[in-house]
């Protein structure tokens, strides 16, 4: 084993959970043995502590341009250990704004969260999520419409951007996920 690492994330409707194990499997094949966890599962007197782990990777959904709350809460809490910089950490967001603009994404959702704590993660990254308006999506009737009404902004706003406004878009770019927690494993190493 190369390691151990703790991947955490808060999830609304699942687009978060998937990029959080997706990294999961990807951090044992690269031979490391990785926890996974739902913080939206766990109480709060469960939230694993990060001193036994090589390297945490935090993620959240956004939605109205805020964090999942138990995502940003679990960071509060252990932010002073992250400070001492021990444990090397990452941090990820699944925005659909980041298909718009990844590197506004970027400053408008984790550097403003970081500054805030005077964390400096190893890495970070917004990957775009999923838009599902399909009758399968668990998304509200009110929040599908007011996020139809979103996706026809971004669309006039992307040339090239387009959704299926009766379907599920999965906006998530697969290969730099996967390269994402490639490098978190070589940061590692």
């Amino acid at each position: 084993m190369s390691g151990k690492i703790l991947v955490v994330y808060g999830s609304r409707y699942g687009c978060t959970k998937e990029i959080a194990q997706k990294m999961g499997d990807i951090f044992e094949e690269d031979d490391f043995e990785c926890h996974v966890i739902n913080l939206n599962e766990a109480s709060k007197k469960n939230w694993p502590l990060i001193d036994v782990y090589d390297g945490v990777i935090i993620g959240s959904g956004i939605q109205i341009m805020q964090w999942v709350g138990v995502a940003k809460k679990y960071l509060k809490e252990i932010a002073e250990e992250l400070q001492k910089g021990r444990v090397k950490f990452g941090v990820f967001v699944s925005s659909a704004s980041a298909a718009m603009d990844k590197e506004q994404a970027i400053k408008d959702y984790i550097t403003k969260v970081m500054v805030e704590m005077n964390l400096k993660p190893d890495i970070s990254e917004a990957f775009a999520g999923v838009l599902d308006f399909s009758d399968e999506s668990n998304i509200g009737k009110i929040k599908k419409g007011m996020l139809k009404l979103a996706a026809k902004g971004m669309s006039k706003d992307k040339e090239g951007l387009e959704f299926d406004y009766e379907g599920c878009n999965d906006l998530r770019d697969w290969p730099a996920i996967e390269k994402f927690a490639h490098d978190f494993a070589n940061i590692l190493r």
